[in-house]
């Protein structure tokens, strides 16, 4: 509900008639099926200024995520489609590590330490519902944020007056196709079509916290440091 009430205020601060000041496009999705463990992709997108001004905005463009995990973040996130069907997968790509299933935390909670949850505080953006599921699963049921390591400020993209730059993402598929997003099930069809979407969330108010107190008056001030929701095209990738 939060996320989808900030959607609708970005949406409504773009004036009725005005162009997008930014294209998204998804140029290409290619596979490798070298490994029969997995399946590579990889996705080359593009952002363009489409105008004559220098643009500046908070995006790590080579962080693509989830749509459950972009909410917040200053990165692009994607969304899976079954023909005109949006997918609530969670999380899709690189669910495999050695081999196995990736799970962030795995703890017994009988053996759960204040001083385990407090170096988790260090990596983890934890609430009070994190940590009761924590305590009683020994890991997460609901979609983890992990905390920003470098300065926000490490985060700003800028394009020059009608300027594109390239992207290049390579995801893992691991080839299951069930998935479980807690209330949901899903199951990718072998011989539906599917489609890929990407979506640039930029914002500036809800990373005031991570700013300098000069740094935030300044990029609040100028015009040109833009915020908005801009999705892509759909470009099909195969999951058959």
């Amino acid at each position: 509900m939060r996320f989808l009430l900030l959607l609708i205020i970005l949406i409504f601060q773009i004036p009725t008639g005005q162009s997008q000041p930014l294209e998204v496009v998804i140029d290409t999705v290619s596979e490798d099926n070298s490994n029969p463990k997995e399946r590579k992709f990889t996705i080359n997108y593009h952002l363009t200024n489409l105008t004559d001004k220098k643009l500046s905005f908070f995006l790590k463009p080579d962080g693509l995520v989830s749509n459950n995990f972009g909410s917040m973040s200053n990165h692009p996130y994607y969304k899976i489609y079954e023909n005109d069907q949006f997918l609530n997968l969670g999380n899709v790509f690189d669910r495999l590590k050695n081999g196995e299933k990736f799970q962030p935390v795995k703890i017994d909670p009988k053996t759960l330490t204040n001083e385990t949850i407090e170096f988790l505080k260090t990596r983890i953006e934890l609430n009070d519902t994190l940590i009761a599921e924590l305590k009683q699963y020994g890991t997460f049921k609901s979609p983890v944020k992990f905390k920003e390591r470098a300065s926000i400020m490490e985060s700003v993209l800028t394009l020059g007056p009608k300027e594109t730059k390239a992207f290049s993402k390579v995801v893992h598929w691991d080839k299951d196709r069930y998935f479980f997003h807690d209330p949901e099930e899903f199951y990718l069809s072998e011989t539906e079509k599917h489609y890929l979407e990407i979506t640039v969330l930029l914002m500036k108010e809800p990373f005031k916290d991570k700013l300098k107190k000069e740094e935030y008056e300044a990029i609040v001030k100028n015009p040109n440091f833009i915020k908005g929701v801009f999705t892509s095209n759909k470009a099909e990738i195969n999951f058959n």
